[in-house]
Formats: structure tokens, sequence, C-alpha cells
């Protein structure tokens, strides 16, 4: 049964997150904001680039909800679009279908091999795309 100090521990959690996301928001806007947009708009310039930023996201943390409460924030800041806030949470979604078949497959250290070489290429992506912008 749902009392009185339930509701108020809901609220009261409601609340902090709520805070946590404005507070958030605003440290990237003042932080980050021109560097990170264009690096985040290089990365999911097209919906098929966003879907694999998400992925890419997705299988590095593990997490698509870790995902997700980023892109959350990055379209709040105003870092990013909804269209490819849309893209990336599609590519958090497949990610997370990927960690579990990596996980499930007795083939776990090909895999994470494959994993690693495939991590280090899209590092390697986003320094020249760094390198771009520095110029």
């Amino acid at each position: 049964m749902i009392n009185l100090s339930m509701v108020m521990h809901f609220l009261g959690g409601l609340g902090l997150f709520l805070y946590g996301v404005h507070t958030t928001s605003g440290g990237l806007q003042k932080i980050a904001a021109n560097k990170l947009k264009g690096i985040l708009e290089s990365l999911t310039k097209k919906t098929w680039t966003a879907t694999l930023f998400g992925i890419g996201m997705t299988v590095a943390l593990q997490s698509s909800a870790a995902t997700t409460v980023m892109v959350v924030e990055f379209v709040n800041a105003g870092l990013m679009t909804l269209v490819q806030a849309l893209g990336v949470s599609l590519g958090s979604a497949v990610g997370t279908s990927i960690v579990i078949q990596l996980i499930s497959f007795p083939i776990l250290d090909i895999a994470l091999l494959e994993l690693g070489n495939w991590l280090y290429k899209i590092g390697e992506h986003m320094v020249s795309v760094a390198k771009v912008f520095r110029n």
C-alpha cells in the first residue's frame, strides 16, 4: 500500500533528479559548449552516423540508460538537436543488444579483441575530427 511517506520520498527524489539535470545542463553550457557542440555535430550529422555513435557510446559505457541520460543532457543544454538525439537513442538500444550478445557468446576473447580494435578506430576518428575543429 502506498502511503504519504512513500509519495514524499518519490517527490523528493524526483526534485533532486530535476535539480541535477538543470545544474548539469548549465555547467555543460558554460564549460565546453562550442567545442563539444562542434564535435557532436560532426559525429551525429546524419541519422546513421548518430546511430553508430549511440552504438559506440553504449558499448563503451555498457549502459543504454547512461547514454540516454547523457543525450538528454546534451539536448537540454542545446548541444544536440532532437533529430540527432533520436539517432543516438536508437543506437543505444542496438548497442545494448550488441553488449548482451558479446556477453552471451562463448567467444568472448575474440569479441573483446574485436571490440578493442573497433573502439581504437573510433578513437582515431574522433582525434582526426578534433584536429579539423582545432584548425
